[in-house]
């Protein structure tokens, strides 16, 4: 858990369409009068109506300054625990290199291909380069892949709690070289997204959102005249340091 809170790069929070307070590891600060109800994130996260929601790896475009690594986030929409009216959107960015340092630690006997995706075909992560034939047909969420004078099998795993899946691509002639593997990797398979889902919940639910939570909770107590509402820090991450400016 010490190395997923490295690479947490930064966390927001909207208040409303213009007014957002963030905390990011390389101090890029926001973009000014940024429209943070018009992108895809925001709504989800009022769709959601108070649950989790994962978003895929996207261009950090409400900062300033160019993107440095590859990011997803977790977005989760905040309300009033007394009114349930909507207070905040809280969005936590982390590098994808949490979701490959699982990948890699994954070891096969056939040389197989593992991608984490989207429901609309998009790359989160993966544990080798992809030809743009392997990308294509992900995108079409094609079975077979026929490519490179060799044919691929895809099979996939939904990610619970997420709208994202986990995918191993193998080569049909290294199939047919070790079946006896192939009811292993569908095992595999089932088992690698069952841990990231684990993960996921865990990770992000518990050590990301509800901290964030306990943030929004303090701003609506001081909105309401309480002004020894306090956010307790237990952390040293960028958590820790939104907590602290709270």
């Amino acid at each position: 858990m010490q190395n997923a809170r490295q690479n947490i790069t930064g966390t927001l929070v909207c208040f409303d369409g213009e007014n957002a307070f963030s905390v990011y590891k390389d101090n890029r600060s926001l973009v000014s009068n940024y429209d943070f109800t018009a992108q895809d994130w925001y709504q989800r996260a009022y769709k959601a109506d108070g649950k989790t929601v994962f978003i895929s790896s996207h261009q950090q475009d409400y900062l300033i300054g160019k993107d440095s690594e590859s990011i997803f986030s977790v977005v989760k929409l905040i309300k009033d625990l007394d009114t349930k009216q909507p207070i905040a959107v809280v969005k936590a960015d982390a590098s994808t290199k949490i979701l490959s340092s699982i990948l890699d630690g994954v070891k096969l006997p056939v040389t197989s291909i593992i991608v984490v995706s989207d429901n609309h075909g998009n790359i989160i992560c993966t544990n080798h380069p992809l030809s743009d034939g392997i990308r294509l047909g992900i995108a079409k969420n094609q079975t077979i892949i026929d490519i490179d004078r060799d044919i691929y099998s895809v099979i996939s795993q939904p990610i619970e709690r997420t709208e994202w899946k986990v995918m191993m691509i193998v080569s049909q002639t290294e199939y047919r070289q070790h079946t006896q593997w192939m009811q292993w990797n569908v095992i595999l398979l089932y088992t690698l997204a069952s841990v990231i889902s684990i993960f996921f919940y865990v990770y992000f639910s518990n050590r990301i959102t509800k901290p964030l939570r306990a943030m929004v909770d303090v701003m609506a107590k001081v909105e309401k005249g309480d002004f020894t509402a306090r956010v307790k820090v237990k952390k040293h991450d960028e958590i820790a340091s939104l907590g602290n400016a709270f």
